[in-house]
């Protein structure tokens, strides 16, 4: 999996009266997680707000104003405006307010990309009133993605034209007042002359944009999610999770099993039945795993099998800009221990930390300067995901991961993940074993 921008999530909105001046459109970013921050964030809106006073900003307690290019009539009073920044860090919005000069019927597309770096001033315009809606435009770097959005009056939008596979449709918002938006971009990163096409049926405008790649881009922690069992079984069980760019992360998975597992447990899939790699585990009454691979396009989750009867618990996360896991460590405590603890240092900069607590029947409380992902409070088979409060900057830093609970014994793993910034890009998990991490 080589490094290259990825589309990562978006949202719409509509104005259906004609006396709003501003569009609010509810949408928290990934990056939002942990404030990270560090995604790019591309807006098009379609309207009649006149060409002098509009802009758009998020709506974070200071809020970031993002930055227009200007505005393209494509049709009498009609305009395509669009905005784009880079999330900051710390910033963490959950909607983005446009602000026009005049009352119109709008409409409104968001699209997140990660690894975008910057976007390129000089835009490209086009209009019409045949379909399709078609935008060309060659891009001044390898690796580039174009992001088009697109306007129209009347009829709307039906679809990417079929002549065009170069093209994908990320947003659509066909507003019933015939003011709507479309935010399309190229399906994958590439140079030279880049068409981006969709179906219309009336008068359009297009506005198109260079998003340049970040080749080394932060760590992103895209998602997370946690399943547990209130009665032991063999029966297998399913963590619900829906990767934000399969084939373009890494899945971390912890299991905390009440027993020890004399054979062990699989963990796939659950649609496609691909197995995740086996990490490493410790046994201390109960047993902990880690496991870890690349998303499936079609799989919504993991199905964990046990080989003995067990309550469990397993958490996991999803990450971007990994290229490699290293580093695993692993500790335990007697039934006297009131810390649970396991420590990892750095062996690069700019890498994570990620990792996960259990015991039988106590609830932890992470302690020091890890952050709570996800946590299982109850059942003989507790658990707590805990991360670096994102990358930690410099190499050779010890970070533990710790927290508190009853005396009670406890078993701990945690994990380095590689930037990219070492140059190593994923093809395959097989390619993962070849770096050691992994069986």
């Amino acid at each position: 999996m080589a490094v290259t921008i990825l589309p990562i999530g978006g949202t719409t909105f509509s104005a259906q009266t004609e006396s709003f001046i501003s569009l609010t459109c509810n949408y928290t970013p990934v990056s939002s997680l942990l404030t990270q921050g560090g995604t790019l964030i591309v807006v098009t809106v379609t309207g009649q707000y006149g060409n002098t006073t509009y802009g758009i900003k998020d709506n974070a307690a200071t809020p970031n104003t993002l930055t227009s290019v200007t505005p393209f009539n494509f049709q009498g009073t009609n305009y395509i405006y669009m905005f784009y920044y880079i999330v900051p860090a710390g910033a963490s919005p959950t909607s983005f307010i446009f602000t026009g000069g005049t009352a119109s019927y709008g409409s409104m597309c968001i699209e997140e990309y990660y690894a975008g770096s910057s976007v390129n001033v000089t835009v490209t315009t086009a209009s019409g009133s045949s379909t399709p809606a078609s935008i060309s435009k060659t891009t001044t770097a390898a690796n580039s993605f174009v992001v088009a959005g697109m306007g129209c009056i009347t009829g709307g939008f039906t679809g990417v034209a079929t002549t065009t596979p170069q093209c994908v449709q990320r947003q659509i918002q066909n507003n019933t007042h015939n003011m709507n938006s479309c935010l399309v971009d190229n399906t994958t990163a590439s140079a030279g002359s880049i068409t981006c096409a969709e179906a219309t049926t009336a008068s359009w405008g297009c506005v198109a944009l260079e998003v340049f790649l970040n080749s080394t881009p932060k760590i992103l922690l895209a998602g997370s999610a946690k399943v547990s069992t209130a009665t032991a079984s063999t029966n297998p069980t399913t963590i619900s999770y829906t990767p934000v760019a399969s084939g373009n992360d890494i899945i971390v998975l912890f299991c905390e099993m009440s027993v020890a597992q004399g054979s062990g447990i699989t963990v796939v899939g659950n649609v496609t039945t691909t197995s995740l790699t086996s990490g490493t585990s410790i046994t201390n009454s109960n047993e902990e795993f880690l496991y870890y691979g690349i998303a499936q396009a079609t799989d919504t989750g993991y199905t964990i099998t046990p080989s003995t009867t067990a309550e469990m618990s397993a958490t996991l996360a999803e990450f971007l800009g990994v290229s490699s896991l290293s580093n695993m460590q692993t500790n335990s405590g007697g039934s006297s221990s009131t810390t649970a603890t396991v420590s990892v240092t750095t062996t690069q900069a700019n890498d994570w930390v990620i990792g996960a607590l259990a015991d039988g029947s106590n609830s932890l409380t992470v302690s020091g300067s890890g952050v709570s992902v996800q946590q299982v409070t109850a059942g003989t088979a507790r658990s707590t995901l805990v991360s670096s409060n994102g990358i930690i900057a410099t190499n050779g830093t010890l970070f533990t991961v710790s927290a508190t609970l009853s005396a009670h014994v406890f078993t701990a793993i945690a994990c380095e993940l590689v930037s990219y910034t070492s140059g190593v890009t994923i093809t395959s998990t097989n390619q993962l074993r070849m770096m050691g991490v992994g069986t």
